[in-house]
C-alpha cells in the first residue's frame, strides 16, 4: 500500500432501558504498510554502447526503480552482484541509492582485452523480509582508432635484379594495428618510376622495366604508408631501400671496329702496334684474344688491349707475309664477346745490299768493234722485294780517259761501245760499274771490269 492510513471511529454503546442511555468514545485505528511489492524497474534489460576511451568515473547509465510500499519498505538499495559472471569484477560501481552505473574511478577500459560487459545489479527494498529485483545492463565498447599501424620485419631493404619483368612481385610489407576491428592499406606515397603497391596484400612489384647500366643510382628509396581504417584513420611510413643488381647483358664494342696500321718489317719486339679500344655497359676489364689472321703467331695482345708485336722471328717483309688481317676479340666477365679486325700492312726495310755475281772480270774487245757492240753484261741480285730488291746500273768511273766511250744499261746491265776504239793509242780500260738497289738508303756495289783491247 501507499502511506499508512489512519481511521477515526466513533464508538456508541447504548443500553435497552425504556429511555435507553448512550455513552460515545471515538477510537483510532492506524492501518501499517506489509512489504509486499517488489521493486519494480523499467527496463530490467538494458544494452547500451559507450566508447573504449571512456574514463573512470563516467555515468554510464541509471535504472529507474519504483516500489509501491511505503515508509522504509519502499527504500531502495542497489548492488552489483556480478560482472561477466565473476562477482569480484570492479570494473563498474553501482550508487547504492541513485541506481547509477558508472565506470570506476580506476577503470580503464580496452576494446582489445574485453570489448562487452554483462553486469547483473541487484535492487532490493527495505522491508523486513526485504524484496528484491535483478536488473541487467550490458555495455558493449565502441572500438576507439587509438593505435597506429606498426611495420613488421623492417628495416626494409632487398635486392632486385634488373632482369625481373614487368608486374612481378619483388617483395611484401605487412603492418599490423593493435585496434582489433581495423584494417591496413598500403601505397607507395609518392608514386614511383618502377614500382607500386597491392593496397591489400603489400605486395610490391615492378611497373617498368629496370636497366642497370642507365640508372644514375643503383639504390632507389621510396616511401611506403600504411593507414587502418578508422573514422578518423591513423597512419605510419616506412622507408624501402632496392639495390638494382647488375646483369651482365653489355657486349663489349670495339671502337672503332677496324684498325690499320704500317708496321716496318725491322720493327723491334714487344713493340706496340696499337691500343685497341673496347667500351661496355657493363664492364671496363677484358680478355682479349686474337682469333684468325695470326698464321706466323707474330702479333699478341696484353691485358690492357695493347696489340704487340711479339715474335719477330717470322715477321719479314721478304720472306714472309706483307701484311697480316687479324680478327681480335674481347670478352667481358660474363663471357659476352665482341670482334673487330685489323688490317697491319708490313713495309719493307732496305737490310739487303746488291750483290753483283762477280766483283772483278777482263772481258777483251776488238778495236774494229762497232758502235753498241754488245760488251758486258753486268748482274747483281738484291735480297730484299720490291723497290728495295730493284736494282740500278751505272759507270762509276772508267780509266785511261775511256769517259763516254762505253755506254751502261741502268736496268739491263748490258755495256755497249759508244765510241771507237784504237789498240795503239790505248790498250787497256778499267770501267768501274756500280750496282744500286732503290731504297730509302740505297743498297750500292761496286764491280770493276778491265777491258783488253785487241
Amino acid at each position: 500500500m501507499g502511506t499508512n492510513k489512519v481511521y477515526t471511529l466513533t464508538v456508541r454503546a447504548t443500553d435497552s432501558g425504556t429511555t435507553s442511555l448512550t455513552d460515545d468514545v471515538t477510537v483510532s485505528l492506524t492501518v501499517t504498510d506489509f512489504n509486499d511489492n517488489k521493486p519494480s524497474c523499467s527496463p530490467v534489460l538494458k544494452s547500451l554502447e559507450i566508447p573504449e576511451s571512456t574514463s573512470g568515473s563516467t555515468a554510464v547509465f541509471t535504472f529507474p526503480c519504483t516500489d509501491a510500499d511505503s515508509g522504509i519498505n519502499k527504500l531502495l538499495t542497489f548492488s552489483i552482484e556480478s560482472i561477466n559472471g565473476n562477482a569480484a569484477s570492479t570494473i563498474f560501481i553501482v550508487d547504492a541509492n541513485a541506481g547509477t552505473v558508472s565506470t570506476a574511478a580506476t577503470t580503464v577500459l580496452n576494446f582489445e582485452d574485453v570489448s562487452s560487459y554483462n553486469i547483473l545489479i541487484n535492487v532490493k527494498d527495505g522491508g523486513t523480509p526485504s524484496l528484491s529485483s535483478t536488473l541487467t545492463l550490458i555495455v558493449d565498447l565502441i572500438d576507439v582508432n587509438e593505435f597506429n599501424p606498426v611495420f613488421q620485419g623492417n628495416p626494409y631493404r632487398h635486392n632486385v635484379p634488373e632482369t625481373t619483368a614487368v608486374g612481378a612481385s619483388v617483395y611484401r610489407i605487412q603492418a599490423s594495428d593493435a585496434d582489433s576491428s581495423q584494417t591496413v592499406t598500403y601505397k607507395i606515397n609518392p608514386s614511383n618510376t618502377y614500382f607500386e603497391m597491392d593496397a591489400v596484400t603489400g605486395n610490391i612489384y615492378t611497373i617498368q622495366a629496370i636497366d642497370y647500366d642507365s640508372l644514375a643510382s643503383k639504390l632507389i628509396n621510396f616511401t611506403v604508408v600504411a593507414t587502418d581504417n578508422g573514422a578518423t584513420p591513423n597512419s605510419t611510413s616506412e622507408t624501402v631501400s632496392f639495390t638494382v643488381t647488375n646483369f651482365n647483358d653489355g657486349v663489349p664494342v670495339f671502337n672503332p671496329g677496324v684498325y690499320s696500321a704500317v708496321l716496318p718489317e725491322n720493327t723491334a719486339a714487344t713493340h706496340t702496334v696499337l691500343q685497341l679500344n673496347v667500351a661496355d655497359i657493363d664492364d671496363t676489364v677484358f680478355t682479349y684474344s686474337i682469333l684468325s689472321g695470326n698464321m706466323d703467331n707474330c702479333f699478341t695482345v696484353d691485358t690492357t688491349g695493347k696489340l704487340l708485336l711479339a715474335d719477330t722471328s717470322n715477321f719479314d717483309y721478304d720472306t714472309k707475309a706483307n701484311g697480316y688481317l687479324l680478327v681480335v676479340q674481347a670478352s667481358d666477365p660474363g663471357n659476352n664477346k665482341g670482334t673487330a679486325s685489323v688490317a697491319i700492312e708490313v713495309s719493307s726495310y732496305n737490310d739487303f745490299t746488291p750483290v753483283l755475281n762477280t766483283a772483278t772480270q777482263t772481258v777483251s774487245v776488238s778495236e774494229d768493234g762497232a758502235i753498241g757492240h754488245v760488251i758486258d753484261t753486268v748482274q747483281a741480285t738484291d735480297g730484299d722485294k720490291g723497290s728495295d730488291g730493284a736494282i740500278t746500273y751505272s759507270i762509276f768511273s772508267v780509266t785511261n780517259n775511256g769517259s763516254g766511250k762505253f755506254v751502261l744499261n741502268p736496268t739491263t746491265g748490258v755495256v755497249t761501245l759508244s765510241a771507237s776504239l784504237d789498240r795503239e793509242t790505248q790498250s787497256l780500260y778499267e770501267i768501274t760499274v756500280l750496282a744500286a738497289d732503290a731504297g730509302k738508303t740505297p743498297g750500292i756495289m761496286k764491280i770493276l771490269n778491265s777491258l783488253i783491247i785487241c
